[in-house]
């Protein structure tokens, strides 16, 4: 005996493939736009650290300036890049506006990293690190 097939089979399966296949457009759009969002950075975007420069001896608090080229720094959910500074090794500080930091430090020689976070907290470039002495 041969089975009939009902409007409501062939219905059910023609809905279940048009809602996999929406579901399936629908995160590859998400794909794309958090990567266009997140991940799409102008090739020239870069930062180095200004002072102090490598190898120099200063006094406490040591001046940290960082100079930014096509980025502005602001709050991750603002879709603006910040900062992450650490010093000896330590746990990053996030930094959110472009100014001078003044970071007290005992005498003796120090390390300071600095990071470009995107607005996930993803690196952007390689770190970059100063070394210099406190007397």
């Amino acid at each position: 005996m041969q089975a009939v097939k009902t409007a409501d089979g062939i219905w059910s399966r023609c809905y279940r493939w048009i809602s996999w296949t929406i579901t399936g457009l629908a995160v590859i759009a998400l794909g794309l736009m958090l990567r266009g969002a997140f991940f799409a950075k102008t090739p020239s975007v870069a930062f180095t650290i200004a002072s102090p420069e490598d190898g120099v001896t200063v006094s406490s608090p040591v001046q940290l300036a960082v100079t930014l080229k096509d980025t502005e720094l602001g709050w991750p959910f603002t879709g603006r890049d910040h900062l992450h500074i650490s010093v000896d090794g330590g746990p990053a500080q996030a930094v959110y506006e472009s100014r001078v930091l003044s970071i007290p430090l005992a005498p003796g020689k120090h390390v300071i990293g600095v990071d470009l976070a995107g607005p996930i907290h993803a690196s952007l470039l390689p770190p970059k690190y100063v070394h210099f002495t406190v007397r």
